[in-house]
C-alpha cells in the first residue's frame, strides 16, 4: 500500500511513528490498527479522535501504554 506522506503527519500517524521508533527492531512486531485511526490515515486526514485502537502482543501493549501525542481533543493515546 502506498501511503501519502501527509497521512503520517496526522495525529494518529505521528502517534504510530512514535510507537514504531520505541519498539525494538528485533523481533518484528505485528500491530493491528482499527477503529477510526485507519480512516484518519487513509480516508479523511481531518477526522479527529481521542485514541488510536491497536492490537499487539504484550511488548507492543506495554510500550503503547507509555506513548501519547498532543492533540486538539487532549492527549491522543493508544487504546490496547
Amino acid at each position: 500500500m502506498n501511503f501519502e506522506i501527509s497521512a503520517w503527519q496526522t495525529p494518529v500517524g505521528r502517534l504510530l511513528q512514535k510507537l514504531a521508533k520505541a519498539l525494538p527492531a528485533e523481533p518484528s512486531q505485528e500491530i493491528v490498527v482499527f477503529g477510526s485511526a485507519p480512516l484518519q490515515l487513509l480516508v479523511e486526514h481531518g477526522l479527529l479522535s481521542k485514541n488510536c485502537d491497536i492490537i499487539g502482543d504484550d511488548a507492543v501493549q506495554s510500550v503503547a501504554a507509555t506513548i501519547s501525542e498532543p492533540g486538539v481533543l487532549g492527549d491522543l493515546y493508544f487504546e490496547v
